[in-house]
């Protein structure tokens, strides 16, 4: 369902299924770099303080099953209410950190994510 559906809508619905969208995704993905990781850090694995009641991949069974279960009026209702972090740029910061994470020496990626973080990550 890529954006050009969504934003074709022209609705509320679109709009949140288009930012929504991506931030499942980049949770998904992040879940799974972070899932062999040593530790159960819900901060570095869920990217919340005290753990989620549904991982990643309970939301995305989650969703696909809203579009047979739920009427269009309720979906926006539904992504909006997931628990699961809705700012994708802090995911992809998450993800970008984590994957370095585990391929580059760490005083590279000390440098890197304390660079780039102020800067994606922004109290705008």
């Amino acid at each position: 369902m890529g954006s050009h559906f969504w934003h074709g809508s022209h609705t509320y619905a679109g709009m949140v299924f288009d930012n929504q969208m991506i931030a499942v995704i980049s949770y998904l993905a992040l879940e799974t770099v972070t899932e062999h990781m040593p530790g159960n850090s819900s901060v570095l694995k869920q990217l919340s303080e005290t753990p989620r009641a549904k991982s990643s991949y309970e939301v995305v069974e989650g969703l696909t099953k809203m579009f047979s279960d739920e009427a269009p009026q309720e979906w926006s209702k539904t992504l909006t209410d997931m628990d699961m972090p809705a700012d994708y740029m802090m995911i992809f910061t998450a993800l970008v950190a984590s994957i370095g994470a585990l391929t580059c020496p760490w005083f590279l990626i000390n440098h890197f994510v304390g660079y780039l973080a102020p800067i994606v990550i922004s109290d705008k």
